[in-house]
């Protein structure tokens, strides 16, 4: 059984949008950062689901 980490992002227009979480080169998770159209962008309203 595999498990997937989402990150909840929600936007300026109020729409909840599920992103795939950036991991760093040492296999760890780059705190709130999320894959959005193949690039790396900070979310600190983000929240781990």
């Amino acid at each position: 059984m595999k498990v997937r980490q989402y990150l909840r992002l929600r936007l300026a227009n109020g729409v909840r949008q599920y992103a795939d979480p950036v991991y760093a080169a040492n296999s760890k998770l780059k705190p709130f950062y999320a894959l959005i159209n193949d690039n790396h962008e900070h979310h600190p309203e983000g929240v781990y689901g």
